[in-house]
């Protein structure tokens, strides 16, 4: 029996300590467990930390056009306690054990805004949707720290992240529209810089016909292969670059989404359908993200492969109303957006001339001055007796113009909005003479308060010119020097004439900060008469040398010798061919009455154009907007005549003063020769070129105590606690 004892004793010795060491085994391993449980939690509330901070520096900068390198430091980001309770909860059924007290994020200070090219082919820039541009990059880095915790146990994890605030110029885009993209162009079109659109994009060609990219393509709405108008063409020849050029022949190569070429992810044929955003809804298993990527190589990308809109700040994607005041006179309500007003083209202009309302049925004449709050102080007196009065009072606030350089005597019909329009010409001639002149005391030059205006002086000219219409829906009495023209008519718009050559105060005087190019907006419509910044089609020269006659349609893309950065602003634009203008005169004007459209001939317009539009409505879509290929307006019998274009078009917002739809315009198109400017594309763009903001996260990574200390402590990333 003593042995048996023994034996029960040492055995239940044995289950004890195996007992024990299974228990503490055990505890051991919950403690483990524990430990990594709460290294996840406060590893994914580090993360979230930097994603609030990344969100609000990105709502905060979308709305800041011009922010200081440590403008944290004076006004931090906020993520109070409330915030924190609400993004990390806790208690009972929250499985947190993140409290938020220990949630804490540090910002750097922005670095200095630096120029750079992204790249191409450079894999990391595959599928930038910035890619081939130049861009006016800032950094910042974001720093969070976050603890898990339980009685007895803690784990606290620290994560970094850096933020590309990135800058581009809308003119860096061949097309860029804030508003719906449609293109359904007759004959072949071929568009050779990128292409963006801020929403949905619908596209067709007709039957044998093809509409080709040659760079990216990239919407952050959705690309389909179809029409908004009814009886539009449905072809499906549309073909998008790969960004390769296997036969080196310096054309991109392209694929068009019809190809039969095209496989799937698993290398299976797609068959007989077509690629766009609605793919998956006729290909089961295919997704566009997925065959775009293999086919064009992220040369085509829409809102499910991440590209977002690119806004300016304060104007979102889709806001015409927003996007429009962005052509219109000052907001002195004093309720204005600040951000918005200091975008506004009329503000930032350096000669802000005023073409004011009907006056006893006769135009008055316009009044120029050097700022815009001149401008509205004039305008703010309620009689024309109490602003001749302030026009007395205050001449060294007035511009006086040169003879000639403003006539607004003048009048045509146009058919598509079916109005007489009474026309404020700018003779862009004669203001580069005034603008341009480096001799004292000429009568040609602009004066203020009878002396020679200072251009090159604080305050002086900037090479922007704005032109307020005071009622553009309203119209004059007034005698045409162009004979067989109505006296009278019911709105308002500004004409750019003798415009082969633009004012450009850098080009005359070489001052290292003188303004280079020229830009004109107004509120009004516009129509250019005439080639514009250019000698003309076939004619003028490259590098010295002279250009072909005729010039090839590859060559449009190319400025020419002596050609400056423009910018026409505004509710429309309208193109006139050189015929309109004949003997110092508009003579096309009288065409206008008749029932015979003006014969064009060959022009050419080298300019950035930022306008409106008038949307495809109706019943089933049955008023066509026009689409890219109408984009500029036509108002002559086009037919074999060619229209050379080189520039940027923007389409921003809907007109809200030209809005007669595209289906009652009286016109035959022209043979297109369209490109985008190279001088663009090189990053020389017109003064006061609005800029589009968009942000990457970059250099995410996670940080060991040592790091993070490191990081924090840095001296020239100066961050400071949010």
């Amino acid at each position: 029996s003593g042995y048996a004892l023994a034996t029960v004793l040492i055995f239940s010795f044995l289950l004890s300590l195996t007992a024990a060491v299974l228990l503490r085994y055990a505890g051991s391993e919950f403690r483990l467990n524990q430990r990594n449980q709460l290294r996840f939690q406060a590893k994914n509330a580090a993360e979230a930390m930097l994603e609030y901070g990344s969100a609000e520096i990105m709502t905060r900068l979308q709305a800041n056009i011009n922010f200081s390198t440590g403008e944290l430091r004076g006004s931090p980001l906020t993520a109070g306690s409330t915030r924190k309770a609400t993004l990390f909860a806790t208690g009972t059924g929250t499985y947190n054990n993140v409290d938020s007290s220990s949630l804490n994020f540090w910002a750097s200070q922005y670095t200095d805004s630096t120029r750079r090219y992204v790249d191409p082919a450079d894999p990391g820039n595959a599928y930038d949707p910035l890619r081939g541009q130049w861009v006016r990059a800032q950094t910042l880095r974001l720093l969070s720290s976050a603890t898990g915790s339980v009685p007895g146990l803690s784990e606290t994890q620290y994560a970094t992240q850096s933020i590309e605030i990135r800058d581009v110029f809308l003119f860096n885009y061949a097309i860029f529209y804030n508003i719906t993209m449609e293109l359904h162009p007759g004959p072949n079109m071929t568009i050779s810089g990128p292409v963006h659109s801020n929403v949905d994009t619908h596209m067709t060609t007709n039957s044998g016909s093809t509409l080709k990219f040659l760079s990216t393509f990239t919407t952050a709405g959705r690309f389909t292969a179809d029409a908004i108008a009814s009886g539009r063409s449905t072809g499906k020849d549309i073909y998008f670059t790969n960004g390769l050029d296997v036969d080196l022949n310096n054309t991109p190569d392209t694929i068009a989404i019809n190809d039969s070429s095209i496989r799937t992810a698993a290398g299976a044929a797609l068959g007989t359908t077509y690629i766009d955003s609605n793919l998956s809804s006729r290909s089961t298993g295919n997704t566009f993200a997925q065959i775009a990527s293999q086919a064009w190589r992220g040369n085509v990308q829409d809102s499910n492969m991440g590209i977002v809109a690119q806004n300016l700040p304060a104007i979102t994607a889709g806001n015409s109303a927003t996007a429009h005041t962005l052509i219109e006179p000052p907001d002195t309500s004093g309720s204005a957006n600040a951000t918005l007003e200091a975008q506004k083209y009329a503000n930032k202009a350096g000669l802000y001339i005023l073409q004011e309302a009907n006056s006893g049925g006769t135009p008055p004449a316009p009044v120029a001055f050097t700022n815009a709050a001149d401008a509205a102080a004039y305008k703010s007196q309620s009689t024309a007796a109490l602003r001749t009065a302030w026009r007395t009072a205050n001449p060294s606030k007035i511009v006086t113009l040169p003879t000639g350089v403003i006539k607004n005597n003048r009048n045509m019909k146009d058919f598509r909005e079916n109005v007489n329009v009474n026309t404020v010409d700018l003779d862009v001639g004669k203001l580069r003479t005034a603008v341009n002149s480096t001799t004292a005391g000429l009568a040609t030059n602009l004066q203020v308060n009878g002396a020679d205006w200072n251009l090159d002086a604080s305050g002086g000219w900037n090479g922007q010119v704005y032109v307020d219409v005071e009622r553009p829906t309203q119209g004059f009495t007034a005698t045409s020097d162009v004979a067989s023209c109505a006296a009278s008519g019911s709105r308002t718009a500004v004409r750019l004439v003798n415009g082969a050559q633009v004012p450009n105060r850098k080009t005359a005087t070489g001052g290292a900060t003188a303004p280079d190019g020229f830009t004109v907006a107004t509120n009004a419509p516009i129509y250019i008469v005439g080639n514009l910044n250019s000698p003309g089609a076939d004619t003028g020269t490259r590098s010295g040398s002279a250009v072909a006659n005729p010039e090839t349609a590859a060559s449009v893309a190319l400025s020419k010798d002596n050609e400056s950065p423009v910018a026409v602003i505004a509710d429309s634009v309208n193109i006139l061919s050189n015929a309109w203008w004949s003997g110092g005169l508009p003579t096309g004007d009288a065409s206008t009455y008749t029932s015979t459209k003006l014969t064009a001939t060959k022009t050419e317009i080298a300019a950035a154009i930022l306008t409106g539009n008038v949307a495809t409505s109706g019943s089933g879509g049955s008023s066509y907007s026009g689409g890219v290929e109408n984009f500029p307006r036509f108002h002559e019998n086009w037919t074999n005549q060619r229209l050379r274009y080189r520039g940027s078009m923007v389409a921003l917002f809907n007109s809200t003063i030209a809005t007669g739809p595209w289906s009652s315009a009286r016109y035959d198109p022209p043979t297109r020769e369209w490109g985008f400017s190279d001088m663009f594309q090189n990053g020389r763009q017109p003064p006061g070129t609005p800029m589009l903001r968009t942000f990457r996260r970059v250099t995410y990574a996670d940080l060991t105590a040592t790091q993070f200390n490191t990081l924090l402590n840095n001296t020239t990333l100066g961050f400071t606690s949010m």
